[in-house]
C-alpha cells in the first residue's frame, strides 16, 4: 500500500505544469456516475467482515461516481468516491443458547458497508472528437468499513451477550480503468471499468476488485 501511494505521488507531481496546456479542443471536465460491484476481501471464518462465513470474497454493491478536472489532453485530476453495500438475511453461522425450556438457536442478521474515498490521476484522450475512450487511472485514499447487526434475535434474557457494531477506517487505494462510448457531444456511456481496490483496515489487507457501468458527462 505504500508503494501504492508513493507512486501516486510521483506520477501526480510532473501532470500539475501540464493545466497551462489545456486547449478548447479537450474537455475541460467529466463527472461519472454509475452502478458498481466490488468484490470485497472479507478473510473467510474469523477475519475481515464478521458475518463473511466460508468465502474468502463476498459480492457487495452500490455506487461509484468522480469528478475529473482535466489538465491536459492526456491527463487529469480525478476524485473518486464509491459505497457498497451487503445485507445477510441470515449470516452464515449460528448461535445457540440453553435456555429452562431447553436449546434456542438464531442466526444474526448483519449490514455491512465499505466507502472508498480516492484521489489521483486520470489518463484519458480528452479531445472532443472520438467514438472510443479507453481511460486508466491510478488513485488513493482512505476507506471506511462498517458491519452492523440487528440484536431484535438477541436473547439477553437467556444470558447471551448481543453481537456488538463494527468499524474501520484506513488506507485504501485503486489501480485500474476502462472504456468511455460517446453517446453525445455531452455524454458517454461507461461500457466498463475494472479496479484492483487494496484496502488496510484492522491491520491486514484486503485485496478487493470491483467493477462498474454508468454514465459520464462533460
Amino acid at each position: 500500500m505504500r508503494k501504492l501511494i508513493l507512486l501516486a505521488v510521483i506520477i501526480t507531481c510532473p501532470a500539475l505544469p501540464a493545466l497551462a496546456q489545456s486547449s478548447d479542443d479537450n474537455n475541460r471536465f467529466e463527472v461519472f456516475g454509475g452502478f458498481s460491484h466490488n468484490r470485497v476481501d472479507t478473510g473467510g471464518p474469523g477475519d475481515g467482515l464478521a458475518f463473511a462465513g466460508d468465502e474468502e470474497h463476498t459480492g457487495f454493491n452500490g455506487f461509484n461516481a468522480a469528478v475529473v478536472g482535466n489538465l491536459s489532453r492526456h491527463a487529469g485530476l480525478k476524485l473518486d468516491v464509491s459505497g457498497h453495500f451487503k445485507r445477510e438475511a441470515d449470516a452464515d453461522f449460528g448461535i445457540c443458547v440453553d435456555g429452562t425450556t431447553g436449546g434456542v438457536c438464531f442466526s444474526p442478521r448483519a449490514r455491512a458497508s465499505l466507502y472508498n474515498f480516492l484521489g489521483g490521476v486520470q489518463f484519458k484522450d480528452n479531445a472532443q472528437g472520438g467514438r472510443a475512450k479507453p481511460f486508466a487511472h491510478l488513485l488513493v485514499g482512505a476507506a471506511h468499513a462498517k458491519v452492523t447487526f440487528d440484536n431484535s434475535a438477541c436473547l439477553e434474557a437467556l444470558g447471551f451477550a448481543c453481537l456488538t457494531d463494527q468499524s474501520e477506517t484506513g488506507i485504501a487505494g485503486a489501480v485500474g480503468g476502462g472504456l468511455d462510448i460517446r453517446l453525445s457531444e455531452r455524454f458517454d456511456f461507461r461500457a466498463v471499468q475494472l479496479d484492483y481496490n487494496p484496502t488496510h483496515l484492522g491491520s491486514q489487507t484486503q485485496h478487493n476488485f470491483r467493477v462498474g457501468i454508468g454514465v459520464v458527462f462533460h
